[in-house]
């Protein structure tokens, strides 16, 4: 009985560590880079997302609306983190593929 006590511990451990792992996020210093006026393009290309193992995924447009007088406004997500705080989501608001807006 003992042994399965410590073998279902061990298991919910390895599976815990295993989800951490997979949080994967840009680190906030990638921010030090961005500014207003930039094209969605550039941003799209800087946060294109990592491949392979322990990438962090890539800026996605969230939403995206045409105004009265047609302009286009989107709203892109990326994960960031520090590394010590937990990761949390910015977003990027684009008027006509261009910056205006950015933060928490």
């Amino acid at each position: 009985m003992r042994s399965t006590y410590k073998l279902v511990i061990v298991l919910f451990l390895s599976v815990l560590i295993g989800c951490e792992s997979t949080q994967h996020y840009y680190s906030k210093e990638n921010l030090n880079h961005v500014e207003i006026g930039q094209s969605k393009a550039d941003l799209m290309t800087a946060f294109a997302g990592e491949r392979g193992e322990g990438g962090a995924p890539g800026m996605r447009i969230t939403d995206a609306r045409r105004s009265l007088d047609g302009r286009l406004h989107e709203v892109g997500e990326v994960m960031l983190s520090d590394g010590v705080s937990r990761p949390v989501v910015y977003r990027f608001v684009f008027e006509d593929g261009i910056l205006v807006q950015w933060g928490r």
